[in-house]
């Protein structure tokens, strides 16, 4: 049999998880959390017997991106409000831009300057009113881009 990667929790004798000959994942651990040298520890085994083990450097747990947000939209005259609840962060790191986009057809996406990433409402201006728009919102994180919002739709109408 073919050797294999075995990773123990520190001062534990079952390994915690075993791999392939060359890698192994562990899993559970929370991201952006810094583990210390030795806390993992690595062996070889054949299956029955394990050879030393040795300390596992220290490593950061990879950041992960946020979940979809969600967008929610009020008509006005010529204009949308739009108010964006963030996705699950899924314990990775906050939003550190936020992008909104609308369209009439759904293919050609106008994207709306949001300078603040903590600003959660906002105003999509100059719309022509009787005319449905589309919106979708997406939150960015220091892992990368959420998924895409659903997306809503609201027509502005002139004010009666």
């Amino acid at each position: 049999m073919a050797n294999s990667l075995a990773i123990f929790k520190k001062g534990e004798d079952a390994p915690a998880v075993t791999g392939d000959a060359t890698s192994a994942t562990i899993t559970g651990l929370a991201p952006n959390t810094s583990v210390a040298a030795g806390d993992y520890q690595g062996a070889f085994t054949d299956g029955t017997n394990f050879s030393d083990k040795v300390d596992v450097p220290a490593f950061t747990v990879k950041d992960v991106a946020l979940k979809a947000p969600t967008v929610a939209l009020t008509a006005g005259d010529a204009k949308l409000d739009y108010t964006i609840t963030l996705g699950a962060a899924n314990g990775g790191s906050a939003a550190t831009a936020i992008k909104v986009s609308y369209s009439t057809d759904g293919s050609k996406w106008t994207d709306v300057a949001i300078a603040d990433p903590t600003k959660l409402t906002g105003t999509i201006d100059s719309l022509a009113n009787d005319t449905e728009y589309q919106v979708k919102a997406v939150a960015t994180n220091a892992a990368g881009d959420s998924p895409a919002s659903t997306v809503v739709k609201a027509t502005p109408v002139a004010a009666g």
